[in-house]
């Protein structure tokens, strides 16, 4: 139903394209898809520092930097913080198009990390994360023409705790999402990344159905694969948890963009039974 939507909308706004236009969309159409199966492109991920509430969106580009027969790039990533912070960061030596890139390092004066992909753009990993002397975690994932991906950093509370010394009313914790268009289906996977003392905790979710309500995209988020509703183990111990995204990012809105994310979480904990709270993005639309 989503994709139906803005595919009409999409077709209006081309209808009254000139044709000037028109040839430029072409042009950025075929870029796109020439990196759809390439190691050069744009990846998208979430940063959460093990030891401090830091987070951050990442977004890695690798383009070519020239026209010639063998096509080299350095790879160039910007982390945009939630308190309004940013770092940029470069690669130590260029890489090659279609080639496999293994522990590619880039860095800042405040952050490193080691860079893997497949020659295809497949598998992307970020390893050996450090940011400011504390070690640190990133997920990350390749966006394509057919696959757009969407960043968001955000925390969780408790409201109730019973006790349980790594929680309290009065703290928020890291609870970041990274949303990737689904190749094969109507919906979109989540992958999650959360932090609890020193541990940070990756997990999956998946998108359930999406209702438009007037220019306000809602869509209800699942933790699980439908498989299982199961996001991550902590302690040995499942947490579970449901959410709604609201956006306006439509063709009519675009330069216009926001999206925020609500919801709540449970955990069953060893010690201090039954532990639930919500959880929120840190953009806050006020649709």
């Amino acid at each position: 139903m989503k994709r139906i939507l803005l595919a009409l909308t999409y077709l209006f706004l081309l209808a009254g394209c000139s044709k000037e236009e028109a040839e430029v969309q072409t042009t950025q159409t075929a870029n796109l898809a020439y990196y759809d199966h390439s190691n050069f492109g744009t990846y998208k991920g979430v940063f959460a520092s093990k030891n401090t509430d830091a987070r951050a969106t990442l977004e890695l580009n690798i383009y070519e930097s020239d026209n010639s027969s063998v096509k080299t790039a350095y790879a160039k990533a910007k982390l945009n913080f939630d308190d309004g912070s940013s770092y940029e960061l470069t690669s130590n030596q260029e890489v090659l198009e279609g080639v496999a890139i293994t522990n590619l390092s880039l860095s800042s004066a405040a952050i490193s990390f080691l860079f893997s992909v497949e020659a295809n753009g497949s598998n992307p990993t970020i390893t050996d994360v450090v940011f400011q002397g504390d070690a640190s975690h990133i997920i990350i994932a390749k966006e394509t023409e057919t696959a757009s991906v969407t960043a968001i950093t955000g925390t969780y509370d408790c409201g109730s705790c019973n006790g349980h010394p790594l929680l309290s009313t009065s703290t928020t914790k890291t609870f970041n999402f990274l949303i990737t268009e689904s190749t094969t289906s109507n919906t979109r996977v989540v992958a999650t990344q959360a932090t609890l003392d020193t541990i940070v905790y990756t997990g999956i979710g998946i998108e359930d159905a999406c209702v438009l309500n007037g220019n306000v995209l809602d869509c209800n988020l699942l933790s699980g694969d439908m498989t299982t509703n199961v996001g991550y183990f902590a302690n040995g111990n499942p947490v579970t948890w449901n959410g709604n995204l609201a956006s306006n990012n439509l063709p009519a809105n675009i330069g216009d963009i926001c999206e925020d994310l609500n919801g709540v979480w449970q955990w069953p904990s060893n010690s201090y039974g039954l532990i639930t709270g919500t959880f929120t993005s840190d953009i806050n639309c006020n649709f």
